[in-house]
């Protein structure tokens, strides 16, 4: 799904500066950092192809090994329901400021639902089989990372904003 989900990102970005609007700044989100790169000049469309195709490839080897959980509480919140299983569950995306997605091993996950159900708070469980931006991804970043030796960013020509590290970047952070 990476593959086709970055193609179809780059794709309306294409449509958009044909139809006359070119973006002065690009953020993206987990893979949608990938479409930003490219789009900020970062990254060559080939370059991109090949950061997402060696990291769904090693993301693959995570299926089935964890959940993700989106629940309807603040950061501070969420940091306090995970406090005891911080090793196996962690905020996996903060999407706004009372939407938490977490991600880690099924049973503290199943246990923080039946938390939020008891208190009637919005909980739900992706439909995805890999426990995205959690410990489970830990083990499989040296050989993304090693794949990726070759890899030659550019500086970006658009202003480029990375959720990881929460700053305007110039592409050199994609080494």
């Amino acid at each position: 799904a990476q593959p086709a989900i970055m193609a179809i990102q780059i794709a309306l970005v294409e449509l958009w500066k044909k139809h006359g609007v070119v973006p002065q700044g690009v953020v993206g989100h987990s893979i949608g950092e990938v479409a930003a790169a490219y789009t900020s000049g970062a990254l060559t469309l080939e370059q991109a192809v090949q950061v997402i195709y060696h990291r769904s490839r090693g993301q693959h080897a995570a299926t089935g090994k964890g959940k993700m959980l989106a629940i309807s509480v603040t950061q501070e919140k969420a940091e306090e329901l995970i406090k005891d299983v911080s090793d196996v569950v962690s905020i996996g995306a903060v999407n706004g400021p009372e939407m938490i997605v977490l991600s880690g091993d099924e049973r503290p996950l199943i246990r923080i639902s039946e938390l939020m159900e008891a208190n009637d708070i919005f909980n739900k469980f992706l439909r995805v089989t890999v426990p995205f931006h959690s410990h489970h991804m830990e083990p499989l970043k040296d050989e993304l990372i090693g794949s990726l030796l070759e890899l030659q960013p550019q500086k970006a020509k658009l202003d480029l904003y990375s959720t990881v590290t929460g700053k305007k970047e110039d592409g050199s952070h994609l080494l």
